[in-house]
């Protein structure tokens, strides 16, 4: 019985630090307004994963202020050999090789994916200059 107990132990720690080492910390994660977008799961350019994060919420914020958020403002154009997602003129990310290979994907792809969650989470992201009270 013990050596059920001590298995059953080892297997559930097991689980638990696999979970928490293929697990995504809040610092890995786009999320705009409570919707999640993507994960960054790699490094780019010298910045970490969570730094390009960081980036791309900055970019949020000024694009938010600066660029309508329509699905038809959100597009992709090629930045060098990697597709980048633009609002307007102001670039808000790239896709990676790196990103595509965590993803078990295409850059292409991953592009494509990362778009129409932008496309549909950008959109909310600005209230709308009644903060939602309908006119009488």
């Amino acid at each position: 019985m013990k050596n059920h107990l001590l298995s059953v132990a080892l297997l559930a720690g097991s689980v638990i630090a696999a979970g928490s080492a293929y697990g995504l910390t809040m610092d890995q994660k786009v999320v705009v307004g409570s919707q999640f977008v993507h994960a960054v799961r790699t490094g780019a350019g010298g910045f970490s994963a969570e730094d390009r994060v960081a980036q791309i919420n900055e970019r949020i914020n000024k694009i938010i202020s600066k660029e309508p958020l329509t699905p038809s403002n959100i597009r992709l154009r090629m930045v060098g050999s990697s597709p980048g997602i633009f609002v307007g003129r102001y670039l808000l990310t790239t896709v990676t090789q790196a990103d595509a290979e965590s993803n078990h994907t295409t850059q292409r792809a991953l592009a494509q994916r990362w778009l129409q969650a932008y496309r549909s989470a950008l959109p909310q992201a600005r209230p709308d200059s009644n903060w939602g009270v309908k006119e009488r």
